[in-house]
């Protein structure tokens, strides 16, 4: 597969990771409603370390996948 190709491909999944991304970010805003807290990331890192651990985990895969990390290059 062409690099064009592979970052085309890429390109859909990080789509898709997007959408997760704000998904699981409203789904923790809502948590946080509940529990009357301040929505702001400053105020709430624990409650959205496991998320960022998440998307990182998946980018790392995609670009692996897709051979588009420093380490593939």
């Amino acid at each position: 597969m062409r690099l064009e190709e592979r970052r085309a491909a890429a390109n859909v999944e990080l789509k898709e990771l997007a959408q997760w991304l704000i998904a699981e970010r409203d789904r923790i805003y809502a948590e946080l409603d509940k529990k009357d807290k301040c929505k702001g990331l400053d105020a709430n890192r624990e409650a959205f370390a496991p998320m960022h651990a998440e998307f990182a985990r998946r980018m790392k895969a995609i670009g692996k996948k897709y051979g588009l990390t420093k380490d593939d290059a």
